[in-house]
């Protein structure tokens, strides 16, 4: 038969007007039927759940593989501040000693994580490749690298291609310390906090130390480039101070030429030096003469001063002790004892018994000695230096030391005075000639201070350049890590089941298609070189019959 139907059940162009069609036109074929592609997915879902499951599970396998594969990423910021692009007051300040270094933002950024700043602080916080940061393509070479079947693979690389050792073949130290740094630098970045001035130091690493690395990294690069600014400000002052000494060579030679011509031409007086020189000496002259006049009066009053001292007595008599004679003490006691018994005598005899008279006797014989005994003596006198001879003595020996002094300085001022007048009579000698040779001199005399000038301010500049601001500015320091901000374990999770589910999906309903079983949408879209005429559906639960006709 002629007439055939198209695989999507349209009337083709050749049938004849009258004919049924065996599969009637269908407008809903020819957009996309979400409940039917439901249907699809979910008959798929059923037949291959295993498939799903399997998918979901190697997912998951590969995601927990990570986990324990990579290591955990910490991440700590330093907060920065960058000064403004225009500060007109503090550009005035530091122009005039040329301290200021200014770097664009963008170097500062770079530069942060620079290899020479990276590199040192690896070796000062003693890093190594486990504690740096890990960029997961990179890591994953790492691991290929390092493992047994990576190592057999090299071997045999090397083993078909043997290559010469080569005398700049880096140690294992220096190859490892070049990965780190490497891998450090892809941690390390400034980020710049909205609109503002303010950025992060922003450092990942592979360890919890970050915040260490955080700050090692900010204050190595600021002292780093405190250090280059030193650096450079030095070497300006050394090139600068060569320049000076070339110049005052000139200077110096051009000065001896002038000497020699005023030497010979007997010019005097031509420069201030010399006239300081000559009133230098007219000084010295004055002073020695005072020196000498100081010196003779001083002698005149030591003549007098001697003179004085020889006619005053050197000792007087300051003190003296007089006390009571002990003899004559002890006659007095006697004759007080003897009273005392007369006394008592008197009281038990008359005056004229003979025991008072025998006791009046011995009284009267006892005051007798006593009136012939001295009664005070002189035990203890002290004798001392006369003031006014210590005072004579005093000021002789003062102007005697006077005197040795003022003749030793009119000894150095006479010395002084032959020196400087060896240099007033070589003025002469120093005078220089007069036009071309002074214009020559007046030239080099201001390269020489211009660059005497530039020398001051490049070692003002040295000895300042490790305290000129930076661009950029701590202004916060990084703290420790709470915990790690990669792997974020619960999401993994998540993401590789969603994505294991959807790859199962995607996998079961391509093998349904592939593999599928036999349905009216099927038949409908089917091509060959059978035509459908219909279909027919005895039961829901019984697959259709098909009817075809070759």
């Amino acid at each position: 038969m002629n007439y055939k139907r198209d695989h999507i059940g349209l009337p083709n162009k050749t049938t004849p007007p009258g004919y049924a069609e065996a599969v009637p036109y269908d407008p809903a074929a020819e957009s996309f039927d979400p409940l039917g592609t439901l249907r699809v997915v979910g008959s798929a879902l059923r037949r291959y759940k295993l498939l799903v499951f399997s998918v979901v599970v190697a997912t998951l396998a590969m995601v927990a593989t990570y986990i324990i594969v990579w290591p955990s990423t910490y991440q700590a910021e330093v907060a920065l501040i960058a000064s403004a692009e225009r500060d007109a007051e503090r550009d005035n300040f530091y122009s005039t000693w040329a301290v200021f270094r200014r770097n664009q933002i963008n170097d500062e950024i770079v530069l942060f994580g620079s290899g020479p700043v990276l590199k040192e602080v690896v070796e000062d916080l003693g890093l190594t490749y486990d504690d740096v940061y890990h960029p997961p393509l990179r890591y994953a070479a790492y691991l290929w690298s390092e493992s047994a079947l990576g190592k057999a693979w090299r071997d045999f690389k090397d083993w078909v291609y043997p290559s010469e050792p080569s005398p700049f073949a880096l140690s294992e130290q220096e190859i490892e310390v070049g990965r780190a740094v490497k891998n450090f630098r892809d941690g390390v970045s400034v980020e710049q906090v909205g609109n503002s001035n303010v950025g992060l130091l922003v450092v990942r690493a592979s360890t919890p130390r970050v915040h260490e690395m955080a700050n090692a990294v900010a204050e190595t690069y600021l002292r780093q480039r405190r250090e280059t600014f030193k650096e450079e400000a030095m070497q300006a002052y050394t090139s600068l101070k060569t320049e000076v000494e070339k110049a005052h060579e000139e200077l110096t030679l051009v000065e001896r030429q002038m000497e020699q011509y005023f030497t010979e031409n007997d010019m005097l007086l031509m420069f201030e030096k010399d006239k300081i020189v000559i009133g230098h000496f007219e000084t010295l002259q004055a002073m020695h003469t005072q020196a000498n006049r100081d010196l003779a009066a001083m002698k005149t009053e030591l003549e007098a001063n001697g003179v004085l001292l020889a006619t005053v007595s050197q000792e007087v008599l300051s003190a003296r002790q007089v006390q009571k004679s002990p003899v004559y003490a002890a006659y007095e006691q006697q004759i007080a004892e003897l009273m005392v018994n007369r006394q008592i005598l008197s009281e038990r005899y008359q005056q004229s018994s003979p025991e008072i008279q025998d006791m009046d006797n011995r009284l009267a014989a006892l005051q007798q000695q006593m009136a012939e005994t001295t009664a005070d003596r002189t035990t203890v006198s002290s004798v001392v230096r006369s003031a006014e001879y210590e005072t004579l003595a005093a000021r002789q020996r003062e102007l005697q030391v006077k005197i040795a002094a003022k003749e030793t300085e009119v000894a150095q001022l006479a010395d002084e005075i032959v020196e400087k007048r060896v240099e007033i009579d070589k003025i002469p000698l120093k005078m220089k000639i007069s036009h071309d040779l002074g214009r020559t001199h007046q030239a080099l005399e201001r390269k020489y201070l211009l660059l005497l000038e530039r020398l001051m301010t490049a070692s003002v500049s040295a000895a300042t350049a490790a305290s000129a601001p930076a661009t950029l500015r701590i202004i916060e320091w990084a703290v420790p890590p709470e915990k790690p901000i990669a792997p974020n374990k619960k999401m993994l999770v998540i993401a590789g089941t969603i994505l294991g589910l959807l790859a199962g999906t995607a996998l079961a309903v391509l093998l349904d298609i592939r593999v599928g079983v036999l349905t009216n949408g099927r038949l409908s879209r089917r091509r060959g070189f059978a035509t459908i005429y219909a279909t027919v559906r005895s039961n829901a639960s019984i697959a259709p019959h098909i009817l075809t006709r070759g």
